[in-house]
């Protein structure tokens, strides 16, 4: 399924205040949480200081090359804002990360939008942008630098579109794509690094999760033998 030719979803909200739920088929332009009414145990409405506080974002991006590994992303967890990027030398077996953190929404932004907006950290040094559902990327890191746009391999291939509930009256939506084609630059230790072999994975998830989630993740992308492999796993255990 091409992206451009994605019959949209204009929200996830329905008249009702309640998301969609299900497998999606295609992306929502607006998650629209301004529209969701959320309620206590007690069936009672919670305040909007709640509902803005209960809900939460991630948005992450995983860059594999023959010689390097490199995961990068942004969350908002309302009451501080936390961004961390990595680099795996595969050769060296060497790990690298740096990591910042903002509090209550100060020095970062992000879009409430997986169909098209921008997310940016620390004045810039880390910028996720969505164009119809189309994924770029711009770090500067101690240890790496990257400007890069992600696109799908064939027409047919659409990202996993999933609105489930959570909780009591939450709900979680995520939206993972795996095994696309990277373009653009990156350079480790000021070297540049081709991307020709590159393979890369994101994940935009969004929603009024339970406070205490243990999270198991996944992300794997690779070619073997002329086949494209792509796997991202989230399980939780609430």
């Amino acid at each position: 399924m091409e992206l451009s030719s994605i019959q949209q979803i204009k929200t996830l909200i329905d008249e009702t205040g309640r998301p969609l739920q299900g497998y999606l088929t295609s992306i929502p332009e607006q998650l629209d949480v301004e529209s969701f009414r959320y309620f206590s145990t007690m069936d009672k409405q919670r305040s909007s200081v709640a509902k803005y506080f209960h809900y939460k974002q991630f948005q992450f991006i995983s860059v594999f090359t023959p010689d390097y590994v490199i995961g990068f992303a942004i969350a908002d967890i309302r009451y501080v804002g936390n961004s961390f990027c990595y680099l795996y030398d595969i050769k060296r077996n060497e790990l690298l990360e740096q990591s910042w953190l903002r509090p209550l929404g100060l020095g970062y932004s992000m879009t409430p939008s997986p169909w098209q907006g921008k997310a940016v950290f620390n004045g810039g040094e880390l910028t996720l942008k969505i164009e119809e559902g189309v994924w770029s990327a711009a770090v500067k890191s101690k240890h790496f630098s990257i400007d890069i746009t992600l696109t799908p391999p064939s027409h047919d291939s659409a990202p996993i579109m999933v609105s489930s509930p959570t909780g009591y009256s939450g709900w979680t939506y995520t939206q993972k794509h795996n095994a696309l084609n990277v373009s653009g630059s990156l350079k480790v230790a000021g070297k540049s690094v081709s991307l020709s072999n590159a393979r890369a994975g994101y994940d935009f998830s969004a929603g009024f999760m339970r406070r205490e989630t243990s999270w198991r993740w996944a992300s794997i992308c690779a070619d073997s033998k002329g086949t494209r492999i792509g796997l991202k796993s989230r399980g939780g255990r609430e």
